[in-house]
């Protein structure tokens, strides 16, 4: 999901250790349009990775619900990775909210690539994109 002028993060679960991956790519797209390329090499994209193990062992409070889902859809996905991808308002504000609401989707994908060369592409991932009640950076 994304709200317009929101700061959401996003998780998935990737089949990979820390150490196979050299570099992830995101793309969010909306219309056939790329609105925003995020990669791991630029200190500044909102990507944070860690192993799922020890991001489950090291949990806060108040997130057992949350790592509760990941343990159940992980199951044997003990080589995994969690990737959490931060976004800006400035971000957000990119997607167009529209009227008609089968335009209100955007599209994320999800680029891997490892150690040894190879490049990793994920099946497109669909998010609803949300307008807010009040337009503008907060």
């Amino acid at each position: 999901m994304i709200i317009r002028y929101s700061t959401p993060y996003h998780n998935f679960v990737l089949p990979f250790l820390i150490d196979e991956i050299e570099v992830i790519e995101l793309i969010y797209s909306q219309g056939g349009i790329n609105l925003i390329n995020k990669k791991s090499s630029d200190e500044s994209s909102g990507i944070i990775i860690s192993d799922l193990g020890d991001y489950i062992d090291n949990a806060s409070m108040g997130h057992e619900g949350y790592i509760k889902d990941l343990i159940d859809k992980s199951e044997g996905m003990e080589k995994s990775s969690l990737l959490r991808v931060h976004l800006t308002q400035e971000e957000t504000a990119l997607f167009t909210f529209h009227k008609a609401a089968r335009k209100n989707i955007a599209i994320i994908e999800i680029r891997v690539k490892d150690k040894n060369n190879n490049v990793f592409v994920s099946f497109p991932i669909q998010v609803r994109i949300f307008g807010g009640t009040q337009e503008g950076v907060l």
